[in-house]
């Protein structure tokens, strides 16, 4: 079926009232938007390169697991997690400048699946899904970009700790799995003292590579900001 034939569905007569039936979409579809296949050409380079990096990445299933949990995020905000639902009819300009990114991003969302459905136009939605794809592999690529940088980094001043390096190395492995930790799990997960654990835990503070987040003097949590940073800067 082409693009330009497609109908999203009819209304079909029930008793008093009429229900949309929506076109099954399980098809071969064919278009005569050029636009389509630019960004259908663009998809596919972004894509390409980030694989490539993927390639070379030192171990990128910790990469992943930090990108699911910023694909969790994002995805809350669509689910109205942060942007309630009276927001979402609101003119941006009344809402909170520190949720307004959220309104916008979730009233696209909105458009793009209303306009597919009450002008027929699946050509849309595909553009603005493409459009997408291309966001995010690009995001996804320069994330990894500036990983490979800070990683170099830090594994030089590792470097600089002399006997305490190679638990340093351990330490800083973990972190990257887990960028919120306290001394006690430190501790556990190199099988040290936690005097040991917290000396290790204060050189990585000296070195810029943890900060203590609650002011406590016990209990305290410690997060990787640098590794949090480069993930919490993509582009929603």
């Amino acid at each position: 079926m082409k693009f330009e034939d497609f109908q999203a569905g009819h209304f079909k007569p029930q008793y008093q009232y009429k229900s949309f039936q929506p076109t099954l979409i399980n098809q071969e579809w064919h278009w005569e938007d050029p636009r389509i296949n630019v960004l259908l050409a663009e998809a596919n380079r972004t894509l390409g390169e980030l694989n490539a990096m993927t390639t070379i990445a030192p171990n990128v299933d910790q990469f992943i697991h930090m990108h699911v949990a910023k694909e969790a995020t994002m995805s809350s905000r669509i689910e109205g997690t942060q942007t309630e639902m009276e927001e979402v009819f609101l003119d941006p300009k009344d809402i909170a400048p520190e949720r307004r990114d959220d309104q916008i991003e979730v009233r696209n969302y909105i458009d793009a699946l209303s306009r597919t459905r009450a002008s027929n136009d699946i050509g849309q939605w595909c553009r603005f899904f493409l459009q997408a794809v291309i966001e995010t592999a690009r995001n996804g690529k320069e994330t990894l970009e500036r990983l490979f940088e800070m990683k170099q980094e830090h594994d030089q001043l590792i470097l600089g700790l002399g006997r305490r390096a190679e638990n340093g190395a351990r330490f800083l492995a973990y972190i990257y799995d887990n960028p919120v930790c306290t001394i006690a799990e430190a501790a556990e997960v190199l099988d040290v003292s936690f005097n040991t654990a917290s000396v290790l835990v204060e050189d990585f503070e000296k070195m810029g590579l943890l900060q203590e987040a609650t002011g406590f003097g016990r209990n305290r949590q410690f997060q990787c900001r640098p590794y949090l940073d480069c993930f919490e800067t993509l582009t929603p």
